[in-house]
């Protein structure tokens, strides 16, 4: 199963394309997305958000709902319905892996499309190797290593009598 976790937030991001995004004049709207970090790595969380606005005078708008999907290639990864909060549509979704995804993103008023825009974002490949095995490895032959040393300099050396070896 694809892993993805969503989580409104409530807070106002107003017209704010967070570390990166895109605008999209269609007619007079003015539709907005954005998302955080500014280059999002497959596996780990980004927060996305999109809003509506008079593409004259840039001023926000409410629509009613906001329909949203997540696709890669002929694949629809995630499709949902939300309710604005101040205008604001905005979650986490975690992209499953590298490459470029199309984000669409319909607007609704009362019972009709107000304007739908189709965004894209490039997804980069997570890291593959992890370093935290290798530096825990690192430190346990270290501490042995400084055990050992301190233990020989405590011991005193004894040295075998000829007839003893």
């Amino acid at each position: 199963m694809k892993k993805f976790f969503l989580m409104a937030v409530l807070a106002s991001i107003s017209f704010a394309h967070l570390d990166s995004g895109q605008d999209i004049t269609v007619g007079s709207y003015l539709a907005d997305f954005g998302y955080s970090p500014a280059n999002i790595t497959a596996g780990e969380e980004a927060i996305l958000a999109f809003n509506l606005g008079n593409a004259t005078t840039g001023e926000g708008l409410q629509p009613e709902s906001v329909w949203i999907r997540i696709s890669k290639g002929d694949a629809v990864l995630f499709a949902g319905a939300f309710a604005p909060q101040a205008g604001n549509v905005a979650f986490t979704y975690v992209f499953p892996e590298a490459g470029a995804y199309g984000v669409k993103a319909r607007y609704f008023g009362s019972e009709h499309v107000l304007a739908e825009a189709d965004f894209s974002v490039q997804v980069d490949d997570s890291s593959s190797y992890n370093f935290l095995p290798a530096a825990f490895l690192a430190l346990l032959v270290t501490l042995i290593i400084a055990a050992y040393l301190r233990i020989k300099a405590i011991l005193p050396t004894v040295t075998l009598a000829p007839n003893q070896r």
